[in-house]
């Protein structure tokens, strides 16, 4: 097992930075910190460092890793296409919590898998992350430092429990100013596609563009059927979402003896007297996933009111769960 060390990149920048180079280009990939969630990569050159990846989340080998720059230039160097608009969107949201899907050249590898053409472009907007990347002097192909399935971390500290013994470093740059993972649009064909809900709007996208914006995600909608709870990939509960209030009451009282905790919007918040209920929010919603997890909770319910339904990024999230 290795020992993996946290490196506090606030405290101590330049040598943090240093250790972390070492242990990337000695083949292991390290966790580092984005404006978004904590990222698990290695340089976008190093094939044995890119494998590790894969072993150390458990990814599935066809799912492909993205591209985190240090600058624009990168860019060029990586895909074989650049579209304008990519450039548009660049100067408005870049650095930052966008990834955009370009056409990759063919001597870029980003996954285990050869069935991909594309790359997804991170430039975050992380300054540690930054001094990193750039005194690497190449593009780190990174996904979310966590075992498949589980939250997305926002800390370093949620990080070493998903990964410790995995990797031998961990930057440590705080909590992530955004703490939900980034918006991902394609630009890969001919019209825009919004590949995930993140932090930039897919409204902000289409404002820019001046067109439509399609979207993977319009069949995101409550499922109608009679349900009985799924657990979350990799976590001990399960989940229920719900629009109508009385059934929950309904439910709350029936399962009184189990342990359940409630998501509901702060508007929502005193309409529903329960004991164990926290506020739903996207800056709050994978840490307190976790939550749940280290607080023995069997039970998981999301009600999806009028103000949760339109945060997009949670819908995503949740999109797999059943009705109460």
């Amino acid at each position: 097992m290795i020992n993996t060390i946290i490196l506090d990149g606030k405290l101590n920048l330049n040598f943090a930075i240093e250790k972390s180079i070492q242990s990337l280009l000695n083949g292991y990939p390290i966790a580092f910190p984005t404006e978004t969630v904590y990222g698990l990569g290695a340089p976008i050159f190093f094939e044995d460092g890119i494998h590790k990846i894969y072993e150390i989340k458990q990814r599935n080998i066809k799912n492909p890793l993205s591209a985190h720059i240090g600058n624009l230039l990168d860019v060029e160097h990586i895909c074989s296409y650049i579209p304008d608009k990519f450039y548009k969107l660049a100067e408005k949201f870049l650095p930052g919590p966008l990834a955009i899907v370009l056409k990759k050249k063919k001597n870029i590898i980003n996954s285990l898998s050869e069935d991909t053409d594309t790359i997804g472009i991170r430039y975050p907007d992380n300054d540690i992350f930054l001094s990193l990347v750039r005194k690497l002097g190449q593009p780190i192909l990174a996904t979310s430092a966590n075992l498949s399935g589980r939250p997305s971390p926002n800390n370093a500290k949620s990080v070493y429990e998903d990964l410790k013994g995995k990797l031998e470093v961990i930057l440590d740059g705080g909590i992530c100013k955004y703490s939900v993972e980034s918006t991902v649009l394609s630009l890969a064909a001919d019209k825009p596609l919004l590949i995930r809900p993140g932090v930039i709007e897919q409204r902000e996208i289409e404002e820019l563009l001046g067109e439509k914006v399609y979207s993977l995600n319009q069949s995101i909608i409550m499922p109608n059927q009679e349900i009985y709870g799924t657990k979350v990939k990799s976590m001990p509960y399960k989940t229920f979402i719900t629009e109508d209030i009385e059934k929950l009451k309904d439910f709350l009282e029936t399962n009184n003896e189990n342990k359940i905790l409630l998501f509901i919007s702060e508007e929502s918040f005193t309409n529903i007297d329960w004991k164990y209920k926290l506020i739903l929010k996207t800056e709050t919603f994978f840490e307190n996933l976790r939550y749940a997890e280290k607080n023995n909770f069997e039970i998981v319910i999301f009600l999806f009111d009028k103000f949760v339904k339109n945060l997009e990024l949670i819908k995503h999230r949740l999109r797999n769960s059943e009705t109460l």
